[in-house]
């Protein structure tokens, strides 16, 4: 670092590059770039939108604040903090690349002798877009809560204290509550409690192709949610439960993660009358973050070689709702239930600072290329259009119903997202914006699976659940249960 400091030292870094030495080689060539004028690096072919911002944030940072503390790159010990010296080398490595593609300055010692595409993935590594990820495990916890919870409700609002699971109904002290008329295999569920407890869990994974603003990645998300309900009335029950989360992203390239841990408190109450429903949950929930990339500037072989892994962690909060109302029927055994549901989710991830650590080998100023993130809001509003139905079937040891669910889901708030960024050690200068897809605006849901209630009342189900329609996405969920009664 020492040896490649003094080199740059003597290296002139003039307004217009006409004249330029390096390791003794001196190369001359008028450059037509404009250094007040970034928008020549950003006709680079090829480049993003982001990938645009990017290279002007690098070119702001050297050119408004980093040159002119350095003479224009003749004196870079004029920056006496090591690691804004090392952030004015790495920015003055990447102009001078794009400068050497866009055939304005011959080859140059300082550059990295990228490619047109190996400068395009350059700047990805540099921007941060991983960042983008947070927003769909934000969703991910609070739809699988929602899930689980709905779930249960979905158990409990035929009017018969809970002994439904997913649309199967049973008969409560000889008085017939919906469906199942003259099915009640081998008494199960009879004199039940009011009070019940209930464990529901969801087991997801999935994968998003790579697209024009964000990575590719395969995802991995448990949840559990843990809780108790009261029966109130033949038309009312309402529960308190505890839900925990832990969400991995894994993006493409083999190395760069984002993880985060959940923990949810929820609300919720189901109201039914004649063949009629409502309900509803509130659910605040605190999430910890965790996230670590690799940024990756030219080759081993290139003098000037970054290879760092940069690291973050920080804090958000999460308000969702979700309301419902719906219809059921029964013909003997078949139970058919039609929902209309509204989801919101209003969700805040803190802002943070990277902090950068190099590969290999730890050199001076490499905490240089990590980046402040400002606060993100990422918001829902969904809704779901739901049909389920069910089929009981009588067995010795209780009543078991396979059951099929649709639900066709609409998104209001699909618009991209834009999450602002800048380097940590020159935040004035250095700022630009990191676009996210669209949301995808309509998706349908398909689940099967199978439920059952057993001698005493004890009852379990679990479903296999994909969806269809959402672009570049694959997700499916497995989700099981039970309930006591006492």
């Amino acid at each position: 670092m020492v040896g490649q400091q003094r080199n740059i030292k003597n290296t002139l870094l003039c307004a217009s590059l006409a004249v330029c030495a390096f390791n003794g080689m001196s190369y001359a060539q008028e450059s037509t770039y404009d250094e007040a004028n970034p928008s020549n690096l950003e006709t680079i072919p090829g480049l993003n939108s982001n990938q645009k911002k990017t290279v002007r944030a690098i070119h702001n940072t050297c050119t408004d604040e980093l040159w002119p503390i350095t003479n224009g790159g003749a004196n870079p010990e004029n920056l006496t903090d090591l690691t804004r010296r090392d952030l004015f080398f790495r920015c003055t490595s990447m102009i001078v690349t794009g400068d050497v593609i866009l055939g304005n300055l011959a080859s140059h010692g300082l550059g990295l002798a990228l490619t047109e595409d190996e400068y395009a993935i350059a700047l990805n590594a540099i921007a941060n877009e991983e960042a983008a990820g947070q927003g769909s495990s934000v969703k991910e916890v609070a739809n699988s809560q929602i899930a689980n919870v709905n779930a249960r409700m979905q158990a409990v609002r035929a009017a018969s204290l809970g002994l439904s699971i997913n649309g199967f109904d049973l008969q409560l002290n000889d008085r017939q509550i919906t469906g199942l008329a003259n099915v009640r295999g081998g008494n199960a569920g009879s004199n039940p409690g009011k009070l019940g407890f209930f464990v529901n869990g969801t087991i997801s994974n999935g994968d998003k192709d790579e697209t024009l603003f964000e990575d590719g990645f395969d995802f991995y998300s448990t949840a559990i949610t843990i809780g108790i309900d009261y029966r109130f009335s033949d038309s009312l029950v309402a529960g308190i439960a505890v839900g925990i989360n832990e969400v991995e992203i894994e993006i493409d390239n083999d190395f760069d993660t984002l993880d985060n841990d959940a923990i949810s408190y929820i609300g919720f109450a189901s109201y039914f009358f004649n063949n009629i429903y409502v309900d509803g949950l509130l659910s605040f929930t605190q999430t910890d973050y965790e996230s670590k990339r690799r940024v990756t500037l030219g080759t081993s072989s290139n003098d000037n070689f970054v290879d760092r892994v940069a690291s973050g962690d920080t804090e958000g909060d999460q308000l969702s709702y979700s309301v419902g109302v719906g219809y059921f029927m029964n013909r003997n055994q078949l139970n058919v239930d039609y929902s209309l549901r509204l989801n919101v989710i209003d969700a805040t991830v803190d802002g943070f600072d990277e902090s950068s650590v190099a590969i290999n080998t730890s050199s001076v100023g490499e905490d240089s290329l990590s980046l402040r993130l400002n606060d993100q809001d990422i918001e829902s509003v969904q809704v779901v259009l739901g049909i389920s139905t069910s089929y009981a079937i009588s067995q010795d040891f209780g009543v078991i119903t396979p059951h099929v669910r649709i639900n066709l889901h609409n998104e209001f708030e699909d618009d991209a997202r834009d999450i602002v960024a800048a380097y940590v050690h020159a935040p004035d200068v250095s700022s630009f914006t990191i676009e996210t897809d669209d949301e995808d605006s309509s998706y349908a849901t398909i689940a099967i699976g199978l439920a059952a209630v057993l001698k005493g009342g004890t009852q379990f189900f679990i479903d296999y659940e994909t969806v269809t329609g959402l672009d570049d996405i694959s997700h499916q969920t497995i989700s099981f249960g039970s309930r006591l009664e006492f």
